[in-house]
């Protein structure tokens, strides 16, 4: 059941400590906010926090959705131009990344709250507590 949730909480962006928050700034898609004030979880609990959730599971996803995209431009569309083909799947893959952009750093602050929680030690946010 727990399991779920957490899934459940990645998808919908929610905070991985308290499930309740949302982790994004409600004007930006790709900023998140400094912490949970429910919770008092911190999203980033060091400088570069979120460097390698790209690098290790947002540009990966991406690169397999646009090898099976033009896998299948390549099978579907032989008579197509090459230059054509390579513009589709480079607009495919920018898409892809941008769309999965938070989703990557959510799993990563998931997997992070999983191996590492929240501790004492652990400077907990607040709005007054925040380095801009």
């Amino acid at each position: 059941m727990e399991r779920k949730l957490k899934l459940r909480g990645i998808f919908l962006l929610k905070c991985p400590y308290c499930l309740e928050t949302n982790l994004r700034k409600k004007s930006s898609w790709f900023e998140f906010d400094s912490g949970c004030p429910q919770c008092n979880y911190r999203f980033e609990r060091e400088p570069g926090y979120f460097f390698a959730s790209p690098w290790m599971i947002n540009y990966p996803i991406s690169a397999i959705v646009c090898f099976i995209f033009s896998y299948i431009m390549f099978q579907k569309m032989p008579d197509l131009a090459p230059l054509m083909k390579a513009s589709f799947v480079a607009g495919v893959c920018i898409v892809t990344a941008l769309i999965l952009f938070p989703f990557s750093r959510a799993v990563w602050m998931f997997a992070d709250h999983l191996f590492h929680p929240l501790s004492d030690e652990d400077l907990p946010y607040s709005e007054n507590n925040v380095s801009k």
